[in-house]
């Protein structure tokens, strides 16, 4: 029930990391999506003040144990992880598994957003142009990428947050080869996707949905102080998100 903007009889868990060191700030840092102690406590105070009860987990094992006696909470899993192709839904699936309701998409829509080429193919459906791509999961056809139009972006297909991706300008400015992508199949579950370089804007949308019901709240724009078209460039990658020039502002 919401009084006066009060969820006060609302009893919620958030699931996050709770991480106080992700280690090195480097591309290929698996520990870039898991959420930092700040963050988890600015969020955990903020929904204290609004509902009757929240409890903070770090770990799915410790969630799973609360649901099986506790099955009066709304769950906001926040959680990511960083080894398992799967991270991204494991929470919502521990939820789904006690019948326990959760704030979010569910394990379906989290599996297509985690898989980058599957993402493309369900956007496409729904009319929506995509780039240029290849996903190459072995050593097979990396001599296809010498049809698409540089720059290219090279990404790990099963991960988020920037982790592992590089904008690549020329053929010339690195040597795409078995030799240079096989570490990165080797980290990466075996799928990394090369696509041609969009030049364009940065727009996130935040929608909210009830079952069936889909509402768009509005949209953030990624933007830098003194150079209006600066991403048309550039990738928003892990160095721009920690540039103090990069800002976030609600466009219409």
């Amino acid at each position: 029930m919401i009084s006066n903007g009060i969820l006060k009889d609302i009893k919620l868990i958030i699931v996050s990391e709770n991480e106080d060191d992700k280690g090195e700030l480097h591309v290929d840092n698996k520990n870039l999506e898991r959420l930092t102690s700040e963050y988890t406590n600015y969020i955990n105070l903020f929904f204290k003040e609004i509902c009757s009860d929240v409890v903070v987990f770090d770990s799915l094992e410790n969630l799973a144990s609360f649901l099986q006696l506790n099955r009066d909470y709304i769950v906001l899993p926040i959680w990511s992880g960083s080894d398992s192709r799967n991270r991204m839904m494991l929470a919502q699936a521990i939820c789904e598994s006690f019948n326990v309701p959760y704030i979010g998409a569910d394990c379906y829509a989290k599996m297509i957003c985690q898989d980058k080429f599957m993402a493309r193919s369900f956007a496409e459906r729904f009319g929506f142009k995509t780039p240029n791509a290849i996903l190459i999961e072995d050593l097979s056809n990396v001599d296809a990428i010498q049809w698409l139009d540089f720059p290219i972006v090279v990404k790990p297909n099963m991960e988020g947050s920037s982790i592992g991706i590089r904008k690549i300008d020329s053929p010339d400015s690195i040597h795409i080869n078995k030799e240079a992508l096989q570490p990165m199949l080797d980290k990466y579950h075996n799928s990394i996707l090369v696509e041609e370089f969009i030049a364009g804007r940065e727009v996130a949308i935040v929608v909210y949905s009830e079952r069936h019901s889909p509402k768009v709240l509005g949209a953030l724009e990624v933007v830098c102080d003194n150079e209006e078209k600066y991403f048309f460039k550039k990738i928003f990658d892990y160095k721009e998100k920690n540039k103090g020039n990069i800002k976030r502002k609600c466009i219409t």
